[in-house]
């Protein structure tokens, strides 16, 4: 019987942003506990959640490996006032998820501003994921889900329509080459999913990492004996010249010594 370590092996920073009322902190919620949140309300400056989370990796070409991860979110304010608060917690973050509502152009607009923050601000090996939410807008305008029964939600008093394609969000994902899925915080569905494949993502550039790091430290100690051998071998010809100058006699006929 195969022995799983539960103890993670790796640890990774992820922030979680997009604009406000895109659905970050249900996602999140769904994710993490399971359930919807019981009171939904905006964001202040960010909260803090944390999830392990078990993926399998390749041992060897044909062997599997179960290891445990713990991934630490930092779940922002989409708010522009926060904007400075935000960006001070890419720091260090292995990971950023992108938010958009699908129902509303203008947070998907505004994407390319947040992927713009991540690339700069983030670390240089950071996994991007977009995720476009909200898609129970495609449900049918009443529908029983389980023991809920499901009405659309409403701008006003007008049930919201989809205003992104999942098109065009593969489109998006394709010119910024990050991963992407659409997602429904309010039915938990693909989050889970979406969840597994960024996991991965993170472990595999973790490995990736600590491979070059590794190939760095054996480059250095390769230089520095090389230039150890350098070194000894100057002395060496040093003193031989010198003892050869030893066999010169000085204008008195008498030896030099050797150095």
């Amino acid at each position: 019987m195969q022995h799983i370590d539960h103890t993670p092996t790796a640890s990774f920073k992820i922030v979680l942003v997009g604009d406000q009322s895109v659905g970050k902190t249900h996602l999140l919620h769904q994710y993490v506990q399971g359930t919807a949140p019981p009171h939904v309300q905006a964001t202040l400056g960010v909260e803090f959640h944390a999830k392990t989370q078990m993926i399998e990796v390749f041992q060897t070409a044909e062997s599997l490996q179960k290891v445990m991860i713990k991934m630490s979110f930092f779940d922002t304010a989409g708010e522009e006032k926060y904007h400075a608060v935000t960006a001070c917690h890419y720091r260090n973050a292995k990971g950023a998820i992108i938010v958009y509502d699908v129902t509303n152009r203008q947070s998907f607009e505004n994407v390319e501003r947040w992927l713009n923050d991540a690339r700069q601000l983030a670390a240089q090996d950071c996994v991007i994921m977009v995720l476009g939410n909200k898609t129970d807008v495609d449900l049918p305008q009443e529908m029983s889900l389980g023991d809920i029964h499901y009405t659309p939600p409403l701008r006003g008093k007008i049930p919201l329509q989809r205003e992104v394609s999942l098109q065009e969000g593969l489109d998006l994902a394709k010119q910024h080459e990050v991963i992407f899925f659409e997602v429904s915080a309010l039915q938990n569905v693909n989050i889970d999913r979406a969840m597994k494949v960024m996991s991965e993502k993170l472990y595999e550039q973790f490995l990736i990492m600590r491979m070059r790091r590794l190939d760095q430290i054996m480059a250095q100690e390769i230089t520095e004996q090389q230039q150890g051998v350098k070194l000894r071998g100057n002395r060496s010809q040093s003193r031989f010249e010198c003892c050869i100058s030893s066999g010169r006699h000085d204008g008195e006929g008498q030896q030099q010594r050797c150095c």
